[in-house]
């Protein structure tokens, strides 16, 4: 902008304002009554003026501060004029003094400040208009006659004296709810244009600069009263810049914010947007077209807008132009249409979603277009679809029986390994059959299976109970042994059984379990945990009483207990809770020397001995056990974890004590560390 155009546009601001002030002053000095009339008529015009234009303009923005300001402006600046006819010197009102125009002051301010206050609360609400006005009415007749009654409303100057303590007070009281008008202004920032808040801010600091003014006159006439009423005229001139001025100037700038606002912000969500959006006219000409789009197309919007669809994609222009013509013709939205698409890297699939594009008065006059690139889904449904055949290949080769039951546990189908194993020629006289009827499935396998987790169990299937039961016409006779596999389908919509008859291994198990069990009987070994067992223990406890008495050696014992062994087998079963047994043992043998002597002692008690050990040195290799053990996680269902922990106690032996004894005073410890909170080592003191 050139400097002559600055000087133009604020010509008045930069002229004519100094020239004002300058004559206001020089007025002041000849008739100071002259000088406040051509003050006060400037706020009071102003403010007559910005209702005007707010009132009339009320249907054109969604933003109702300036309708609530300007309502409340002309009822100040209605205060104002009856403060101008009372000063001092007009005649007007027989019988009062100079207070009762600053009374009059001190009410206008006080409508005024507070309503700025207020007015930010109405920014995106709506504002009954009759009963603001109402309103402003009432309490502005209201304090008039409390003003005028000469007792209700309290004094604010006194003549030789000056401004009462309820005046300052009240101006400084003016200052605050000033501020605090501007700090909520200030958080509604973005519903105002830039330039319109700072004036509007400018004007509550001048504002508040003139009520500071106005608490150190001693007469009516004095400069502290001319300088508050300069401050005065100047902030009325700059809500005068931001509403009246810039709203016939710019008017899309303080009656269109809104609307210009939601324009860019529709504009940039257009331009955010994943999807691809377009606007075609009656002869399939793009006439908008968003970022994603062009990216995609690798050619500008511009090259674009204003282009057919033939000169854009010529290569699926005609499926294109016909499922416009569809739109345009019936009226109705075309969803869900899979069509390729020509683009920066190749050919890609998209899903189109066609609605019609109509005018203000609802004709239709093009297509409005929604397109999601669907490639990469398009290349996994064709990979789910390869997988299903390989499913259905699998399923149907199997030698392994396979089962499909849906939520309730009812059988859906079986393949063709299922029926050998059962005897069966089809499925279909066992569709149907109750997956949660089959008696080896016990209650916690049925919580299990309903917490969505896998289960794999065995179970004896007899066929003489099955023809008693007419349950099916199976041709196998006898008992046979299944492994099965319950696990809830990928989809969430059923079960999978897998189903493999174990009988001949299962029988050769036993014959081989019965031929080792006389060896097992002798063993010294427990077979879970590879650790000695208890029988092992006291042959051994034996042996070390006698070395320690004899050579005078320390010897410790340790017996350990797992904690919340019982809730843990109890949640996940035995095979798990041996799992865990199996796990402590691994974690004892890493943390012992080749000199100690582990066992396990009984269900989930260990005993350790120590040779050569004070009980010092066996508490440190206790708590190694105690926090390694805590390192290890061992519950199938992280979201339902049960915590595995140790308690342990010790004691080095006494010379001479019995061996009864010293167990006994070790099995104690270990209670003790349980009944102290468990996850702990316990010596004695």
């Amino acid at each position: 902008m050139s400097f002559r155009s600055i000087i133009t546009k604020h010509f008045l601001t930069l002229i004519f304002m100094p020239l004002l002030f300058v004559g206001l002053y020089l007025t002041s000095l000849y008739s100071y009554i002259l000088f406040h009339i051509v003050a006060e008529s400037f706020s009071i015009v102003i403010a007559i003026c910005l209702f005007m234009i707010a009132w009339n303009t009320r249907h054109l923005t969604k933003n109702n501060y300036v309708l609530f300001i300007s309502i409340a402006f002309l009822f100040a600046g209605i205060i104002d004029f009856v403060h101008t006819l009372a000063y001092k010197g007009m005649g007007v009102f027989i019988g009062f003094d100079a207070n009762l125009p600053t009374q009059l002051w001190i009410i206008a301010r006080y409508l005024q400040s507070i309503s700025l206050l207020v007015a930010p609360w109405f920014i995106d609400r709506k504002l009954r208009t009759s009963a603001v006005f109402g309103f402003y009415l009432s309490a502005t007749l209201l304090l008039l006659a409390a003003v005028f009654s000469g007792t209700l409303f309290p004094d604010c100057f006194i003549e030789g004296k000056g401004l009462t303590p309820f005046k300052v007070a009240s101006e400084y009281i003016i200052c605050f709810i000033l501020i605090s008008s501007f700090i909520l202004l200030y958080r509604h920032r973005e519903k105002f244009d830039p330039k319109i808040l700072r004036l509007i801010a400018w004007s509550i600091f001048c504002t508040i600069v003139s009520e500071l003014a106005f608490t150190f006159y001693i007469s009516v006439y004095g400069l502290s009263n001319l300088i508050g009423h300069f401050f005065k005229i100047f902030s009325f001139y700059l809500i005068y810049r931001a509403i009246i001025a810039t709203g016939l100037e710019n008017p899309y700038s303080l009656l269109f914010y809104d609307l210009h606002k939601n324009q860019e912000e529709m504009e940039i969500i257009l331009d955010s947007s994943p999807i691809m959006i377009f606007y075609k006219d009656s002869k399939n000409r793009f006439l908008r077209v968003n970022k994603v789009l062009a990216e995609a197309t690798g050619l500008p919007r511009e090259a674009m807008e204003g282009k057919t669809v033939f000169e854009i994609y010529p290569n699926q222009a005609t499926s294109y132009w016909e499922d416009d013509k569809d739109v345009i013709a019936s009226g109705k939205p075309k969803i869900g249409i899979i069509e390729p698409i020509d683009t920066a890297t190749g050919t890609r699939w998209v899903q189109t979603d066609k609605i019609p594009y109509r005018d203000k008065e609802g004709r239709i006059i093009g297509i409005i277009g929604f397109a999601i690139d669907i490639t990469e889904r398009k290349r996994v449904d064709q990979e789910l679809r390869d997988s299903e055949e390989s499913f259905r290949m699998l399923y149907a080769s199997s030698p392994i029986g396979i089962e499909i039951y849906d939520m309730s546990g009812r059988l859906l189908r079986a393949n063709s390994a299922t029926l050998e194993i059962f005897g069966l020629a089809s499925e279909d006289p066992i569709k149907g059959f109750d997956l949660f009827s089959d008696p080896n499935i016990s209650d916690d396998h049925k919580a299990m299976i309903n917490r969505g987790e896998t289960i794999k169990y065995n179970a004896s299937f007899d066929f003489e109970k099955v023809r008693e039961l007419a349950l099916y016409p199976t041709t196998k006779r006898g008992i046979i042994e299944l492994d099965l596999v319950i696990q809830p389908l990928a989809s969430g919509g059923g079960y999978q059984v897998l189903v493999q008859d174990v009988t001949a291994r299962k029988q050769a198990e036993k014959a081989l379990q019965e031929s080792e069990e006389r060896y097992r009987e002798l063993s010294i070994v427990d077979d879970l945990t590879q650790l000695y067992n208890s029988r092992h223990f006291y042959f051994q406890l034996k042996i070390e009483l006698e070395r320690s008495n004899r050579y005078e050696q320390p010897l410790t014992l340790l017996l350990m207990d797992i904690d919340n062994f019982k809730a843990f087998n109890d949640t996940y079963g035995h095979i798990e809770g041996d799992h865990v047994l199996r796990r402590l043992g691994q974690v004892v043998k890493r943390c012992l020397r080749e000199t100690d002597l582990a066992y396990r002692y009984g269900g989930e008690e260990f005993t350790i001995l120590l040779p050569m050990t004070t009980s010092e040195d066996g508490a440190v290799t206790a708590e190694r056990i105690r926090t390694e053990f805590k390192k290890e996680n061992f519950s199938p269902a992280p979201c339902q974890e049960i915590h595995l922990t140790v308690s342990i106690g010790l004691a080095q032996y006494k010379p001479q004590e019995d061996m009864k004894t010293f167990v006994h005073r070790v099995d104690q410890l270990m209670y003790q560390a349980k009944k102290n909170g468990k996850n702990r080592v316990c010596s004695e003191a």
